[in-house]
């Protein structure tokens, strides 16, 4: 780049030395009101993953050094950031056991910080894209205030939203976010921060014309009628992401489970593709303390679907009875059964 600016001069620098003893020299001679030196590295990871996905050899002593060099820095401090969208182990993994021992040598001069958005600010994020408003709003929750309380009282006897205060939780919620199911809502800024881009693919989840995205919903839902987007339609438009990841990630593994139990499934067994769906989406999100997947959770996360208690349960045996979900004995989670896998509870019975 540089010889592009200079016309195919190569620049050539006076004087040579480690990084580290330029930097210590550069440190003791910044003015007084200066307390030190940061250094960014932005892109570490996708700059390690591009280099080792070209086969190229990286010497990491040089960082490992200029570490330590970091870390010794008391009267005049420099600090190195290595920003990164996931932690380096993780690309190194993509590339073998070598990479993954080579990186184990550097990491321990570094404090690993992950900077992780509140998960709060993303309800109001969303409530204020879906625009709800005028006269015509007013007349539709009037016309269907009972399902609202119901959707309010269901949420409550969950541990989901706990640290939002119940006029908060009716603003960016149930009503501000409708209609996306409150299970949809706490879903989407969880899914995208751990498969895609955070906050801007919320934003094209709610904006972009997609066919699973929620303009699409909208055109094919009955604008009078009380239906909610569900978990299954989450699934469906984050498909491609989650097939997308590293072969080792745990989220890419579950969505090659439901994917295969959706091959065991007749044409005409639509709620059951819903059902296996949303536990592939409750699976992802991995919150099982206050998001299990079990029968109740799927009960709430489908109301206003359209598919009603008894059919649900009836969808749900069918899936038990082909070997597809094990019901555990005593936790009652649902997990989804890989061939020759057996659900003993359901041989004892």
């Amino acid at each position: 780049a540089d010889r592009e600016v200079t016309h195919g001069a190569g620049f050539e620098p006076l004087l040579r030395g480690r990084p580290e003893d330029v930097y210590r020299e550069l440190a003791k001679a910044l003015p007084q009101e200066y307390k030190g030196i940061v250094v960014v590295f932005d892109e570490f990871g996708k700059y390690l993953e591009t280099a080792w996905g070209q086969s190229q050899d990286i010497d990491l002593k040089p960082l490992q050094d200029f570490a330590e060099a970091c870390n010794a820095s008391e009267d005049i401090p420099i600090q190195l950031l290595l920003v990164s969208h996931k932690p380096i182990a993780q690309y190194a993994m993509k590339f073998g056991s070598e990479k993954v021992n080579e990186w184990k040598k550097v990491e321990g001069r570094f404090k690993t910080l992950e900077m992780l958005p509140q998960v709060s600010k993303a309800y109001e994020v969303i409530a204020h894209v879906i625009m709800q408003e005028g006269a015509e709003w007013e007349f539709y929750q009037s016309s269907w205030e009972n399902q609202f309380e119901e959707l309010i009282e269901q949420v409550q006897k969950t541990r989901l939203f706990s640290e939002l205060q119940i006029g908060d939780l009716e603003q960016y919620v149930v009503k501000g976010a409708f209609p996306l199911h409150p299970l949809t809502v706490f879903a989407l800024p969880r899914l995208a921060q751990k498969v895609a881009q955070n906050e801007r693919t919320i934003f094209t989840f709610l904006t972009e014309n997609d066919f699973h995205a929620l303009p699409s919903f909208l055109r094919r839902t009955d604008v009078e009628s009380f239906k909610l987007l569900t978990l299954d339609e989450l699934y469906d438009y984050f498909s491609a992401s989650m097939q997308a990841l590293e072969e080792y990630d745990e989220i890419r593994a579950g969505w090659m489970r439901v994917q295969g139990a959706l091959s065991r499934l007749a044409d005409s067994e639509f709620i059951e593709a819903r059902l296996l769906k949303a536990i592939g989406i409750i699976n992802a999100i991995s919150q099982p303390g206050v998001l299990p997947a079990t029968e109740k959770t799927l009960q709430f996360a489908f109301y206003g679907s359209g598919i009603d208690s008894t059919e649900l349960g009836r969808a749900l045996q069918t899936l038990r009875n082909k070997r597809i979900l094990l019901k555990g004995f005593s936790s009652g989670q649902l997990e989804i059964l890989q061939p020759g896998e057996l659900d003993i509870p359901l041989e004892i019975e």
